[in-house]
């Protein structure tokens, strides 16, 4: 289905960058195109609203972030602690190891799954929230996420707290575009998003965020979490853009067997975000131990060996677990024309 290629896709390209991004000497060549992330903190939302938004029981929710954080912790303690151990870190084994617990460092790269646990475990009341007085979380949530970022630009940018930068800022900003996906997900859900206005509205964001970028005098610096304008009127131009293009992708090869591959990455995420940090450590683990040197080509080759390392890994761990791949459906604006999917 579409949004499993969309998820599939966004992860994929998330687990390369990570991969290239934890090798010594890493340059992001993606500084200026990398909306992948938010586009998934986005989806994630639309596939809540259209599963959970008009259920009674939201338990799952709780069960389900339960299950994110201790995924999260399965890979951040061994890191934290491995990190200390072998001198990478000041400070005992121990201190690595509450820190990492109570949320004051990360050397990982799957700090998404932090914010992942802690905005689920708020949805059962922020899903309450929406069907009562929809309007006013919305906006409560633009609100919230101009003034964080205004608050960070004008008096937090030289403030370099792991806590504040990357578990509370990364929360209050990363929410809004969850909330976002969870709106058009409704919308969805009712049969209202796909409109013509839809289509005259993503062009305009699209003329409107690229002019903006360019009048800053680039086209906006990669520098993120937490978020400043800059990088917001990059966003504004470079998100509908991907969806668009992906979709076309979407089009022309959603019969055939390659996308039928790679969807099992959307339909495991927190399997592969767990095996793609396993190989992202691993790979750097071997370059720092025997020292190599890696010139540009060969860190974009890791990056992408990794992705497809981790499709085959996945693969067999679906066919350990006896559950069949899913054919590829063959509607291109239904959501679920099966189970629904995973939040």
């Amino acid at each position: 289905m579409l949004i499993d290629f969309y998820r599939s896709c966004f992860m994929l390209f998330v687990f390369y960058h990570h991969t290239t991004q934890a090798l010594p000497g890493a340059v992001d060549v993606f500084a200026r195109f990398n909306p992948f992330a938010e586009l998934f903190v986005g989806i994630s939302g639309f596939v809540v609203a259209y599963v959970y938004l008009h259920r009674s029981d939201l338990s799952r929710l709780l069960r389900r972030a339960l299950q994110i954080l201790a995924a999260y912790y399965v890979v951040a303690i061994p890191v934290s602690v491995g990190g200390a151990m072998v001198g990478a870190d000041q400070g005992s084994a121990l201190w690595a190891l509450l820190r990492a617990v109570g949320l004051q460092e990360d050397r990982t790269n799957i700090g998404i799954l932090r914010f992942y646990g802690l905005m689920f475990l708020t949805l059962p009341w922020v899903l309450k929230l929406y069907r009562r007085h929809p309007s006013a979380l919305v906006y409560g949530s633009a609100a919230l996420f101009v003034l964080t970022t205004h608050v960070y630009s004008a008096w937090l940018h030289n403030e370099d707290g792991f806590f504040l930068r990357y578990v509370v800022l990364m929360l209050l900003q990363w929410q809004f575009f969850f909330v976002v996906g969870l709106v058009l997900g409704d919308l969805h859900r009712q049969g209202r998003l796909l409109v013509p206005a839809l289509y005259t509205g993503t062009a305009a964001l699209v003329v409107l965020g690229l002019a903006l970028d360019w009048a800053t005098g680039s086209l906006s610096v990669g520098y993120k979490y937490p978020y400043n304008f800059e990088k917001y009127l990059n966003l504004l131009w470079t998100l509908p853009t991907l969806l668009v293009a992906l979709y076309g992708v979407w089009r022309i090869a959603r019969h055939t067997r390659a996308l039928q591959t790679i969807l099992v990455v959307g339909e495991n995420s927190l399997m592969a975000f767990v095996i793609s940090e396993a190989m992202a450590q691993g790979a750097k683990l071997v370059v720092v131990t025997l020292g190599i040197d890696l010139s540009s080509a060969v860190r974009q080759a890791i990056g992408i060996s990794a992705g497809v390392a981790i499709v085959a890994v996945l693969h067999l761990y679906v066919r350990m677990r006896g559950r069949p791949l899913r054919a590829p459906t063959r509607s291109a604006t239904a959501l679920a024309s099966g189970a629904p999917p995973k939040a």
